[in-house]
C-alpha cells in the first residue's frame, strides 16, 4: 500500500517528533543516572514538566508534517497538472503542419516546433534554441537584397505590440534556399508586459505556384479571348474586304455571308442575299443540282476544291467561277454551315480561249506554212513535222514523230554539227542560218537553211526547239549559175574585146588584100596562089573569132528555123568519119519534127565539141548518141533557167559511155580553162563556149554524169513553128557581081586603118564617102548640111556616144539618112542572137564587101517611113 504525500509527510512527522521525546528522555535518564526503563520515564516526567510538553512533539510535527504534505501534495499534484498540460502544448504544437517558433526580445529562438525544424531543414531544435531567427531564416528579400532587422514585421510584432500577417515575403531554408511563405506574429504578454513573440508559418510556394500558373491561364485565356476576338474582327473585315467574293451559308442553305467582292462580282447587295436560299435563287438551274452536292457535301464535312460553273450576275451577265466549299464550325467543332470562296476565271477563261484558238490557229500555220518546220523535246525526238517537211523529205509525220531526228535523217557528216545546233537551242543558245545537206526519203540531197529556236513552256522552262527551214537548193543552184555566168561574163568581155580588135585586124589585112589582087590583075599562079593562101588565113581568123565571140556570148549570131533530125542526121555524117573506128555513132531521132531557132553553124560546132569530148572520155572506145527530145522540166539538173522557160522545149544532147565526170566537178564544168584532161590536152573553153552558144541562143546548157558510166551533155532550146524558109539567105548564096550605088555615105570608125579600107571599098562600089572618126565629128558633119544618104558607122568607139547612141540621135533628128551599124563585138547588144539591134542593120566584122554590097542596095530600096 502506498500512502499518499500528506500521509507519509504525517508519519515523518511523528516519527521525527519521537526523536525529540527519547533525546530528552534519553539525555535527563543520564543526567539522572537511573536505568533505562519505565519507570526512571516515569522519574523524569515526574522531576520535570518540560518533558511532557517535549512528549507533544510527535504529535505536533505529525500533525505539521500532516498538512505540510497536505500542502506539498497539492502543489505536486499542480505540478503534475501543469506537466501534463506542458506536454499535451507541446503535442499540439507538434502536431500542427504549420510551423511555429517563439522569440524573446532579443529575437532568439524561445521553442521550435518539428514543422518549423522540417520546412527550414534543420537537423534538430538545438539548431534554432537560442539562435537570432531573422539572421538564421529572415535575412533577405527573394532577389538576394539584404532585408535589415528594423524593417522586419515579426519583430513590429512584439515592439509595436501588435499582430501582424505576411504573405508576400520569403523565408530561408538551412541550405540557402527560398521558399513563398505565409506568416502570421503575435505578441507574448507575461504581467501586462510583452516578453517576446510567437510566429507560425506556412510554405505556400505550391500555392503561389498554383496561382501563378492559374493567373498565366487567366491571362493566356484573356489574351486568348481578346486575340480569338481581334480575330474574329480581322476575320470579319477580312472576309467582308477581301478581293474574292466570299460567302456563307447555315445548316438550311441560307446566307449569312455576303462580302463586298461578292456584291461587286454578282451587283447583289448583302441585304438582297442574307437569309435567302443560295441555291434556289441565285444559281442557275441547269447547275442548281451540282451546286447543291457541293454544298450539302461541305455540311457533311466533306470539303470540295475548284468546282467550276457559270455564275449569272443581277444583270444577267455570265461568270466563270470557281468555288472552294469549306465546312465551318463552332468552338466546340459543331458543323454550322459552309464557307464559299469564289474565283473569277471568266478572263481566264476567255484567254485560255484564245490561247486554245491562238495554239490551234498557230498548229494551222505551223502545219500549212510553206517553209519546213519541225520540232524536238530535250530528248531530241521529233514532236513536230509540217506538211511542207513531209512534201520536202517525203518522210510522213507518222514516220518521224517520235524518232530521234539527227540519228535516223541526218547524213552522217552532219550528224555531230547539226546535233550541236540544236543542243545549244535546248540550252537556250539560238542559232540562225546553218546550211547543212539533206537527203529525201527519194535520196536527193537538198541544201536546207535551219533556223533553231528555243521552245519554252508557259513558264518559261526551255521544253525542245523549234526548227524552221528554208530550202536552198534552187537558191544554190541559182548561186551557181550566176556566178558561171559572172564568170563567163569576165572572160567573154576579154575575149570578146580581143576578137573585136583581132576582127578590125582581118578587116585590115583582107580588105588590102583585095585592093592587091584588084591591082595587079592577072598574075602568075605562084602569086595566086599566095593571095588565095593569104585569103584562106584571113576566113580562118575571121572564124576563129567566131568561135571567141560565141564563147563571149557577144557574137552576132544569125539564127534561122532548123529542122533538128535534118542537122543531127547531117551532122552524124560527117562526125562519123571524124571521131575514129573504135568509136560507135548512134543517132537517135525524134519521132515527129521538132524546129528551133539557131546560127546552124554554131550548133553544128557545139556538137561537134561536145562529140570530140566524148570520144576522149572513152580512150578504149565506146558509144556516143546523139538525141533529139521534147525536154521534160525537171529531168536534169540544171540552173533552173531551163526550168523557168514557158515555151515547149527541145532537147538536143550527146551521151557517152565514157568515164563520167565526178559531183565536184560539175559544178565547174562550164568554167573558162577548168578542164580535167591532162595538160596539153585541152584549153577547158570548149565547154565554155558551148555553155555561151546555148545562154545566147535563148537556151541551156545541163549535164548529168555518174563516175564509170558516162555522161550526157544537153542543149535545150525553144521549140518553134516551121515558118517555110529561113530568116536570113542561105549561107550557100553566091554572088556573082557586086551591086554598086552612087548615094554619099558617112563612115565613123575610130580605127584609122579600117577605115581606110572601107572607105576604099566603098568607092569602089561607087558610093561617095565622108569619113569620121568618132561620134562627135559625126554628129558635126550631119548638122553642118551636107547632104547624106547613109550612116555607116561602127558600134564600138571612144568618147561618151558609142556607135548605137549615134544611130539613134541621127534617126531622131534626121530620119531621111539611112543608118546600117557594124561590129565584131557590140557588148551585148548583140547578144539577142539577132542581127540587128532595134530598127538598125548590123554587118558582122570582118565583112565580105559582096555581104555589104547586097546590104546597102537593100536599105536604099526600102521606102522611108
Amino acid at each position: 500500500m502506498i500512502l499518499s504525500t500528506r500521509y507519509s509527510y504525517m508519519v515523518f512527522g511523528l516519527v521525527f517528533g519521537l526523536i525529540f521525546p527519547l533525546s530528552a528522555w534519553t539525555l535527563s535518564i543520564v543526567l539522572s543516572e537511573f536505568d533505562f526503563s519505565l519507570n526512571s520515564i516515569a522519574k523524569i516526567h515526574q522531576s520535570s514538566y518540560l518533558h511532557y510538553i517535549i512528549d507533544m512533539a510527535p504529535v505536533v510535527l505529525a500533525t505539521v508534517f500532516f498538512y505540510l504534505g497536505k500542502s506539498i501534495e497539492s502543489k505536486v499534484h499542480l505540478i503534475e497538472n501543469l506537466g501534463a498540460e506542458s506536454d499535451w502544448s507541446n503535442l499540439l504544437l507538434n502536431s500542427t503542419g504549420e510551423a511555429i517558433y517563439g522569440i524573446d526580445l532579443s529575437g532568439d529562438c524561445t521553442f521550435v516546433n518539428s514543422a518549423c525544424i522540417k520546412i527550414l531543414g534543420f537537423a534538430s531544435e538545438n539548431d534554432l534554441l537560442g539562435k537570432n531567427m531573422h539572421e538564421l531564416i529572415h535575412y533577405a528579400h527573394r532577389d538576394g537584397s539584404a532585408y535589415p532587422i528594423e524593417e522586419c514585421k515579426i519583430f513590429k510584432a512584439f515592439q509595436e505590440g501588435e499582430g501582424s500577417h505576411i504573405d508576400d515575403e520569403v523565408l530561408w531554408r538551412s541550405d540557402g534556399t527560398y521558399f513563398y511563405a505565409e506568416y502570421r506574429s503575435f505578441p507574448i504578454f507575461r504581467n501586462n508586459s510583452v516578453v517576446g513573440s510567437i510566429v507560425s508559418f506556412t510554405d505556400i510556394s505550391e500555392r503561389i505556384h498554383l496561382v501563378t500558373e492559374q493567373q498565366a491561364q487567366l491571362s493566356e485565356l484573356l489574351r486568348a479571348q481578346a486575340e480569338a476576338s481581334r480575330t474574329a474582327n480581322e476575320l470579319t473585315q477580312l472576309i467582308d474586304t477581301a478581293n474574292a467574293p466570299i460567302f456563307g451559308i447555315d445548316t438550311q442553305g441560307l446566307v449569312n455571308e455576303w462580302n463586298q467582292e461578292a456584291v461587286k462580282l454578282t451587283l447583289y447587295s448583302k441585304e438582297e442575299v442574307v437569309g435567302h436560299d443560295l441555291v434556289q435563287e441565285f444559281i442557275t438551274d441547269e447547275y442548281k443540282s451540282s451546286v447543291k452536292t457541293v454544298l450539302d457535301n461541305a455540311l457533311k464535312g466533306i470539303e470540295t476544291g475548284n468546282y467550276e460553273f457559270p455564275l449569272y450576275t443581277k444583270n444577267g451577265s455570265r461568270l466563270e467561277v470557281l468555288l472552294n466549299a469549306t465546312t465551318r464550325k463552332d468552338v466546340e467543332g459543331h458543323i454550322v454551315g459552309v464557307i464559299g470562296v469564289g474565283q473569277n476565271i471568266t478572263l481566264q477563261k476567255r484567254a485560255q480561249a484564245e490561247a486554245t484558238r491562238i495554239a490551234n490557229e498557230l498548229t494551222q500555220l505551223i502545219d500549212t506554212a510553206n517553209a519546213p518546220i519541225f520540232g524536238i523535246d530535250t530528248e531530241g525526238l521529233v514532236n513536230e513535222w509540217n506538211q511542207e517537211a513531209v512534201s520536202l523529205t517525203g518522210y510522213s509525220k507518222e514516220e518521224v514523230l517520235g524518232h530521234e531526228l539527227v540519228q535516223e535523217f541526218i547524213t552522217d557528216e552532219y550528224k555531230a554539227s547539226v546535233k550541236t545546233v540544236l543542243d545549244d537551242a535546248l540550252n537556250g543558245k539560238e542559232t540562225g542560218n546553218y546550211e547543212f545537206p539533206l537527203y529525201t526519203k527519194g535520196g536527193n540531197r537538198l541544201e536546207v537553211l535551219l533556223n533553231a529556236t528555243t521552245r519554252r513552256n508557259v513558264e518559261g522552262s526551255i521544253v525542245g526547239v523549234i526548227g524552221v527551214g528554208n530550202n536552198m537548193t534552187d537558191v544554190r543552184k541559182n548561186e551557181n549559175a550566176l556566178n558561171q555566168a559572172q564568170k563567163m561574163e569576165a572572160v567573154g568581155q576579154l575575149t570578146g574585146g580581143i576578137a573585136h580588135d583581132f576582127n578590125n585586124l582581118l578587116s585590115i589585112i583582107g580588105g588590102n588584100l583585095r585592093f592587091l589582087q584588084q591591082d595587079i590583075g592577072s598574075a602568075q599562079s605562084e602569086i595566086s596562089e599566095l593571095f588565095e593562101d593569104a585569103m584562106s588565113a584571113v576566113d580562118d581568123g575571121a572564124e576563129l573569132t567566131q568561135r571567141l565571140l560565141a564563147f563571149s556570148r557577144s557574137k552576132a549570131l544569125k539564127p534561122e528555123v532548123i529542122n533538128v533530125n535534118q542537122v543531127l542526121d547531117n551532122f552524124s555524117r560527117f562526125a562519123a568519119r571524124t571521131l575514129g573506128e573504135n568509136i560507135e555513132l548512134v543517132t537517135e531521132l525524134a519521132e515527129r519534127e521538132m524546129f528551133v531557132k539557131v546560127d546552124a553553124s554554131q550548133l553544128d560546132n557545139a556538137l561537134l565539141n561536145l562529140s570530140l569530148n566524148s570520144r576522149d572520155a572513152m580512150p578504149n572506145g565506146g558509144c556516143i548518141t546523139l538525141s533529139a527530145n521534147r525536154y521534160e522540166k525537171g529531168d536534169l539538173s540544171s540552173s533552173n533557167k531551163a526550168e523557168a522557160l514557158n515555151n515547149r522545149l527541145v532537147s538536143i544532147s550527146v551521151t557517152d559511155t565514157g568515164t563520167g565526170i565526178e559531183k565536184s566537178d560539175i559544178k565547174r564544168i562550164f568554167e573558162p580553162f577548168f578542164t580535167t584532161k591532162e595538160i596539153g590536152q585541152g584549153s577547158g573553153l570548149g565547154l565554155s563556149m558551148v555553155y555561151g552558144f546555148a545562154r545566147q541562143s535563148n537556151g541551156e546548157c545541163l549535164v548529168k554524169s555518174e563516175p564509170g558510166k558516162g555522161t550526157t551533155f544537153s542543149i535545150v532550146l525553144e521549140e518553134v513553128e516551121d515558118i517555110g524558109i529561113s530568116d536570113i539567105s542561105s549561107r550557100s548564096e553566091r554572088l556573082d557581081d557586086l551591086l554598086k550605088g552612087t548615094e554619099t555615105v558617112l563612115v565613123v570608125e575610130d580605127e584609122t586603118r579600117v577605115r581606110r579600107v572601107t572607105v576604099r571599098d566603098l568607092s569602089r562600089l561607087g558610093y561617095t564617102t565622108i569619113e569620121a572618126e568618132n561620134a562627135d565629128i559625126a554628129r558635126a558633119i550631119i548638122e553642118s548640111g551636107v547632104k547624106i544618104d547613109m550612116l555607116f558607122s561602127d558600134v564600138l568607139m571612144p568618147g561618151k556616144m558609142d556607135g548605137h547612141m549615134l544611130a539613134l540621135w541621127t534617126q531622131e533628128r534626121y530620119p531621111e539618112i539611112k543608118v546600117i551599124l557594124t561590129s565584131g563585138f557590140s557588148r551585148g547588144r548583140a547578144d539577142t542572137a539577132e542581127d540587128q539591134t532595134p530598127s538598125f542593120l548590123m554587118i558582122r566584122k570582118p565583112y565580105d564587101m559582096r555581104e555589104v554590097a547586097k546590104q546597102f542596095r537593100n536599105v536604099f530600096s526600102q521606102p522611108l517611113e
